[in-house]
């Protein structure tokens, strides 16, 4: 007897009429389970629409009043990292962002080399694997550059960031879109964001270049840089997929390159960045390769642009309760001005091995509000407690001697202490 409970699903979702009733046995058994299969098709579809209808939105809105452990201003990679990384230690984390959706008007290539990819182990859907470099001199003689087993990886950029950004979700954190920060003050032991309904015991600087969050707490502030541009196409012929094709130009790329990416799908990216205060101009470099490669069918998808700091990392990047990462802190390879394997690495590490999580730790058990966040992802606080702390780079110790003098609890200072000398327990990701 036909279930009565299908009829919503009828409703919902219109079956095909490639389903006729037919008498009992009428059928073979291969067209049977043909019809089964495409039956459960439907079924999974009807499933999943319903599921994301109760599914919270990508970026939540704001809501009033908590005290969170951890507030990260900025998601890109550095925020996403370090928001996912301090949530699986069982800490409340609230990431905020200034656009609207994460993943949109995005300011890099998106080039991940072989140490991230394998660190983050990111879905081979979004990638395109790129096996060497080849380098181009300003007069387009070429030759190529390539190491055994070693790659790089083109990402679909917007798709990746909105991927990192579900992972953090799922670890409990919360994400507030369309949210600026326009300043912090220190108010009992905590930050409270003007102009927004967060309260956090520690702040987190991800914002990138420009940090709005070093600005407003006196923190070293990026002053030199590189000014890139880039258009992603579509339909431009005659690029090697498989190699990062760099051009050394004196006039057109003063201080840094030119480069044409194989990007994921069929689509290229094209930049090009010097030193500050050059200009870099796209349209003469495009004209300049139109020797090498076929634009005569190209169109653009998108247009991007950005800063990339080059002057090192800033001094002082920490203070009592906050902390610079990524571009922020000037994190940047010094050989290649990548930013996306240091932004990644630097947010990790913020969030699982510097004093944030310790400190939020032993002050929350001090007080007595040992227990479960209730955002996070099952990692208790007794646990995150115990997580302090391998010796990290040299980056984050001005931050550990400062908490550590703010600090009147005993057992934060000793603790602070250990993590300068290096001392505690790793914690594996």
């Amino acid at each position: 007897m036909r279930p009565t409970s299908f009829a919503p699903l009828r409703r919902a979702w219109p079956f095909p009429p490639a389903f006729p009733r037919r008498a009992p046995h009428s059928c073979t058994c291969d067209q049977a389970s043909s019809r089964l299969t495409e039956w459960g098709r439907h079924l999974r579809a009807i499933l999943a629409s319903r599921a994301r209808q109760k599914r919270p939105s990508h970026l939540a809105p704001p809501q009033g009043g908590a005290l969170d452990d951890v507030a990260v201003v900025g998601a890109g990679f550095a925020g996403l990292a370090c928001a996912r990384s301090a949530a699986l230690r069982g800490l409340g984390v609230t990431l905020l962002e200034r656009k609207r959706w994460i993943g949109v008007a995005t300011h890099t290539t998106g080039l991940l080399v072989k140490e991230a990819a394998e660190d983050w182990e990111v879905p081979l859907r979004l990638t395109r694997k790129i096996l060497g470099v080849r380098l181009y001199a300003p007069s387009l003689r070429a030759v190529d550059l390539e190491s055994p087993g070693y790659y790089f990886l083109a990402t679909d950029t917007p798709a990746l960031l909105r991927w990192f950004a579900r992972n953090a979700q799922h670890a409990g954190v919360r994400i507030i879109g369309g949210a600026s920060f326009c300043g912090a003050r220190r108010v009992d032991d905590s930050w409270r964001l003007e102009g927004l309904p967060t309260r956090a015991r520690y702040l987190v600087g991800a914002d990138g270049p420009r940090s709005s969050v070093a600005s407003a707490l006196g923190l070293g502030i990026n002053r030199e840089f590189l000014a890139g541009v880039e258009v992603e196409l579509d339909g431009v012929q005659g690029v090697a997929p498989d190699r990062l094709h760099c051009f050394l130009d004196s006039e057109l790329a003063p201080g840094y390159i030119g480069w044409v990416v194989p990007g994921v799908g069929a689509t290229t990216q094209v930049g090009l960045a010097c030193r500050r205060p050059h200009r870099p101009d796209l349209a003469a470099f495009v004209r300049k390769i139109g020797a090498l490669f076929d634009f005569s069918t190209a169109r653009i998808i998108e247009r991007r642009g950005g800063l990339i700091p080059v002057g090192g990392p800033m001094r002082p990047m920490a203070a009592p309760g906050a902390l610079l990462i990524g571009d922020a802190a000037g994190l940047v390879s010094p050989l290649t001005a990548g930013g996306i394997h240091t932004a990644l690495e630097s947010g990790w590490r913020a969030g699982m091995r510097s004093p944030i999580t310790c400190w939020i730790a032993v002050r929350i058990r001090a007080s007595g509000q040992c227990g479960l966040h209730p955002r996070s992802s099952g990692k208790g606080l007794a646990a995150a407690s115990s997580i302090f702390l391998c010796r990290t780079r040299c980056s984050t110790r001005p931050f550990a001697r400062q908490c550590s003098a703010s600090s009147q609890d005993s057992s934060t200072s000793t603790n602070a202490a250990h993590f300068r000398r290096g001392r505690g327990a790793r914690f594996g990701r």
